[in-house]
């Protein structure tokens, strides 16, 4: 299965006219961001920026285990077969100046720690109970012709959704947002596993949110639609999907 039928996708992209610097006023992914956030419980949906966890900055992802929205995120940089993604080149928590940004253009998009996803390397993320919702910012795409691929499976490791976004001609330290909700049980996951296809430069993973299916708001008003920008092939495609979680 290459697409969940009913399941929600939101999604902005911010081009950076200029090299090596964070975008000040990202306002398609903020956007983006606050359409998916309205869609979740504030109360007891929370997020991870990897601000305060363990893991030393350059480490490899490999055991860091983090509390999000009450459900335990285990992570891994390692292909399921548990042979390393690519020698040395691999999936790290990244720490920046202030402000900064690190030599390929991938960036924080709160502080200074997020996750890179070096080149031709992988990010798996393992749940502990079955999500709903998922969403992150991310960083750097697009300036190498990269593509970004993400896999959505449930507990009995089926593909439940597929999906690719990339853009090209942009230049270093591009910020985007991406959610997926789903609208039903069987568009539900517990493992989401993400592929960076580019061979010499890295995507930055920030500000992970997820949700349960009790964290989801059970009704949209039926007038009411959640739009979303999707990424493909270097554009931007409109896209409108109904919410109906009952």
């Amino acid at each position: 299965m290459s697409n969940a039928a009913n399941a929600v996708t939101l999604s902005g992209y911010d081009t950076n006219p200029v090299n090596d610097i964070r975008l000040l006023n990202p306002v398609n992914s903020q956007t983006a961001f606050g359409n998916f956030s309205a869609n979740l419980d504030s109360a007891t949906v929370t997020t991870e920026s990897f601000e305060t966890t363990a893991t030393p900055n350059g480490s490899f992802i490999d055991g860091l285990t983090t509390q999000i929205s009450g459900i335990t995120a285990n992570f891994s940089y390692k292909k399921d077969s548990g042979a390393s993604a690519n020698g040395g080149a691999s999936t790290q928590v990244q720490q920046t100046s202030i402000g900064g940004v690190l030599g390929n253009g991938a960036y924080p998009t709160d502080n200074v720690r997020f996750i890179s996803i070096n080149s031709s390397n992988n990010l798996s993320i393992n749940f502990s109970s079955s999500i709903a919702a998922f969403g992150y910012f991310g960083t750097d795409l697009g300036d190498s012709g990269n593509i970004l691929t993400m896999q959505f499976f449930n507990a009995n490791n089926t593909l439940v959704s597929s999906q690719v976004i990339g853009s090209t001609g942009s230049a270093n330290s591009s910020q985007f947002f991406f959610g997926f909700i789903a609208d039903s049980p069987s568009e539900e996951f517990n493992r989401v596993v993400f592929s960076n296809s580019a061979s010499n430069d890295a995507i930055g993973i920030d500000q992970i949110k997820i949700a349960t299916p009790t964290q989801v708001k059970t009704k949209i008003p039926e007038p009411a639609s959640v739009w979303g920008t999707l990424l493909c092939g270097g554009c931007l495609v409109a896209i409108k999907r109904r919410l109906k979680r009952v």
